[in-house]
């Protein structure tokens, strides 16, 4: 004797679930599910829709809480523009660390910190640290175009 399992959820409750998930959505994601002929493996294919899609939210979710987690563990807070404290230092040791009277060139201070010219132009500005040669608005702009369109912004 097999014991008929008794759905917890309607088929019209699914469809609404499904349809509140859907509005999240700007686009199209595979393609559109065919409607099976009965109303039980209709229940079936939509079901294991619904629980695909919210097992994928909890996924996303407990990505991003562990990636937030692991920032506050290490102290790693970053701004806008991605400079942490630590790049900070590194910068201003840069200029300490340069002998009295001796000129900071730029190329030295971007091997020293890593930092991309659009970072480094941010940081002249918040330190009055200046490197030579002076890294422009216009410059700096056209490295992070540059390295948005090839793929070197990680």
């Amino acid at each position: 004797m097999v014991k008929e399992r008794k759905p917890k959820l309607t088929l019209e409750e699914i469809k609404q679930r499904l349809i509140e998930l859907d509005g999240a959505l700007d686009r199209q994601h595979g393609k559109l599910g065919k409607k099976c002929e009965t109303p039980e493996e209709e229940y079936k294919r939509l079901y294991a829709n619904l629980k695909s899609r919210e097992y994928k939210q909890r996924k996303r979710n407990m990505i991003d809480k562990e990636e937030q987690e692991f920032r506050e563990y290490y102290g790693i807070v970053e701004d806008e523009y991605g400079i942490r404290p630590k790049d900070e230092r590194r910068y201003k040791a840069c200029f300490k660390s340069a002998p009295i009277g001796s000129t900071v060139y730029r190329k030295y201070v971007k091997m020293m910190t890593g930092l991309t010219l659009k970072q480094i132009q941010i940081m002249q500005e918040r330190t009055g640290l200046i490197p030579y040669p002076k890294v422009t608005t216009k410059e700096a702009d056209a490295d992070e175009k540059r390295r948005w369109e090839l793929g070197e912004y990680l």
